[in-house]
């Protein structure tokens, strides 16, 4: 399944390829240059909650709604535990563009 994202990379290389091939036109131009904000000022998702692993004989985990509450939980355990975040989705890889 392709993302949203990875969709908009596909089409700005394709209106580069076009625009190295062919003449330059105003509306490719305009679109590559859309395209490139939209998927540069696009954010990384914020975590939704956070875990944290009490780890005792038995695996047991405790989930906070913020980030604060879960550090300061975290750090009254001995040894302090490790927060780990939760998405509503997973996070996308970073890809190495190579332009």
């Amino acid at each position: 399944m392709t993302t949203l994202r990875e969709a908009a990379q596909q089409a700005l290389f394709a209106l580069q390829y076009h625009v190295e091939m062919t003449w330059p036109v105003d509306r490719t131009t305009a679109a590559i240059t859309a395209l490139r904000a939209a998927l540069a000022e696009q954010q990384e998702p914020e975590p939704v909650a956070w875990l944290v692993d009490i780890g005792s004989s038995k695996p047991r985990q405790m989930h906070f709604f913020s980030k604060v509450h879960a550090e300061e939980f975290a750090a009254t355990l001995t040894p302090p535990r490790v927060l780990t975040p939760l998405y509503t989705a997973p996070p996308q890889r970073k890809e190495n563009s190579n332009e």
